[in-house]
This record gives structure tokens, C-alpha cells and sequence, in this order.
């Protein structure tokens, strides 16, 4: 963010200003924290509830809680190895529901007709 902040041509002090600012105010960590939460915790929930619905091999929840230990922890190695599961659990999620006449087309439907 300071990046930006420097290319913009801001003053120091204004920048300064701006980031002591916006410290003071509760609402603005509170939603660092959740969205920072919502991104660890969420594509695990979502690789779970698809797995179970058979919708994604077993490995991809495995690469998302990769993906989320990575993104906990700091480094070089951390980084690549969480590009590399993220890549591998959006991927496959992202296969999933674009073919999803497929996987509807599945076992799971050949029994819902047999034991209607």
C-alpha cells in the first residue's frame, strides 16, 4: 500500500497521517482480521463441503489447508509452495464447477433414480 502511496506523489506526512489514522479506528483491524480469516478458513470449508459431494478429488482439501498454512507462515519457500496448492485448489474447484453437467451426470444420480 505504501507502494501505491509513493507513486501517487502523496507527501510523507500525509501518508503518515493517513496510516496513523487509520490505526485509531477499531472497525479497520476488525476487518483485516476477518477478511484475513474469511481467506484462510474459506477455501478449506469450501474444498471440504465439494469433496464431500464428490465433486473434487481428495487431495484438494489437503492443498488447501497447504495453501492456508502457507499463507500463515512466512518466507520464500512458504510462498512458492502456497502458489503452487492455491493454484492447484482454485484450479480444480474452478474444473469442478465448470463442469458441472458432468459430475451431476454421476453415480450420485444413477442412485437417486434407482431408489426412487
Amino acid at each position: 500500500m505504501y507502494g501505491a502511496y509513493a507513486k501517487s506523489g502523496a507527501d510523507t506526512v500525509a501518508v503518515h497521517a493517513i496510516d496513523k489514522t487509520s490505526g485509531g479506528y477499531p472497525v479497520f483491524g476488525i476487518g483485516i482480521g476477518l477478511f484475513m480469516v474469511g481467506m484462510l478458513l474459506g477455501p478449506i470449508l469450501l474444498t471440504i463441503g465439494m469433496r464431500r459431494a464428490a465433486r473434487v478429488p481428495v487431495w484438494v482439501p489437503v492443498a488447501a489447508v497447504v495453501f492456508a498454512v502457507s499463507g500463515a507462515v512466512g518466507g520464500l519457500p512458504a510462498g512458492i509452495i502456497g502458489v503452487t496448492a492455491a493454484a492447484a485448489t482454485f484450479g480444480s474447484v474452478g474444473l469442478s464447477l465448470l463442469h458441472h453437467d458432468e459430475a451431476v451426470s454421476g453415480p450420485m444420480t444413477a442412485a437417486v433414480a434407482t431408489s426412487a
